[in-house]
């Protein structure tokens, strides 16, 4: 408990004190390792509950009843000797559901097509189409955006498949009645992974932006503040302790959907608040170094007594 107060201590003074950087240049560099460590760490169990939260929200079943719906009750697919066959006239298009909305109705999800009417990635984007089965061939569009086409053959298959409503639906039962879906195992189980994966990112991605970040103070300090210069090594103690004060104000902006410290403003930022701490600290320093000076230079009366 007493390390949790001595860290929202630290929290709190990083932010708000710059003389308290003074104090963070006279400590052993663990305590500022561990306090970088600790906040990175924080970081990533907040974004390991904002996932917890959407996941134990989100209801497997009612993708599940989607994908039962859009499967159409009569559709019959037989997958044989590597060639695909339905019981429905080509061409023959299975759509999104209606509650996504107006604008998928002219989109199809899948369509089945016949080899002589699409022989190439050509024919495939001329349809309003996800996915395209034609007898032989698989085309799947992988972003809308620049119009990536992905195409697959027709699996060889040793025994006929054939795929119907029922089939599909019973599929679906069992994924969902499996207890790691059911029991919303996987909640927890994404929330570790996050936390764990999510911390490994932050705190390296972070200490390899400070280390160069650093690397800028270690440069124009001694332009800036007329002091004796430190080491590197300071320099980044005391980055761990004001890269604070700009995450705390990132992250608010960015609730406000304000990108503004990003990039070389985020750079800025820092460098501006990192050297105006570090003269406030040097001035601390060196005025107790002051203090200290005149205590050991003050002379000491000696009391002399009297011999009677």
């Amino acid at each position: 408990m007493s390390k949790i107060k001595t860290f929202i201590h630290s929290f709190i003074q990083s932010v708000s004190n710059p003389a308290y950087y003074g104090k963070i240049l006279k400590v052993k560099s663990s305590f500022s390792w561990k306090y970088f460590a600790f906040l990175n760490f924080l970081l990533a169990l907040v974004a390991s509950v904002q996932v917890g939260v959407v996941l134990y929200n989100f209801n497997p079943k009612m993708i599940a009843d989607e994908v039962s719906q859009v499967y159409p009750a009569d559709l019959v697919v037989n997958v044989e000797g590597g060639r695909v066959d339905i019981n429905k006239p080509l061409p023959y298009k299975v759509g999104f559901p209606r509650k996504w909305g107006s604008e998928f109705n002219s989109f199809a999800l899948v369509t089945f097509e016949s080899d002589e009417n699409v022989q190439g990635i050509r024919d495939f984007l001329k349809r309003d189409s996800l996915a395209m089965v034609t007898e032989s061939t698989i085309y799947m569009l992988k972003d809308t955006d620049t119009r990536e086409v992905r195409v697959y053959p027709v699996p060889m298959m040793d025994e006929k498949v054939t795929l119907n409503k029922r089939l599909i639906d019973s599929y679906v039962d069992e994924v969902m009645n499996i207890g790691f879906i059911k029991n919303k195992m996987y909640v927890p189980t994404l929330m570790s992974l996050v936390l764990l994966f999510g911390f490994v990112v932050m705190f390296t991605g972070r200490l390899i932006v400070l280390a160069i970040y650093s690397f800028f103070v270690w440069l124009i300090a001694p332009i800036f503040i007329k002091s004796e210069r430190l080491n590197y090594g300071s320099y980044l103690k005391v980055s761990f302790h004001s890269i604070t004060l700009i995450m705390v104000v990132a992250y608010l902006l960015s609730w406000l959907k304000i990108t503004v410290l990003v990039g070389p403003s985020h750079l800025l930022a820092f460098l501006a608040w990192t050297l105006f701490v570090l003269s406030k600290a040097s001035k601390e320093v060196v005025v107790k170094k002051k203090v200290v000076k005149k205590r050991k230079t003050t002379p000491t009366k000696r009391r002399t007594t009297k011999k009677k």
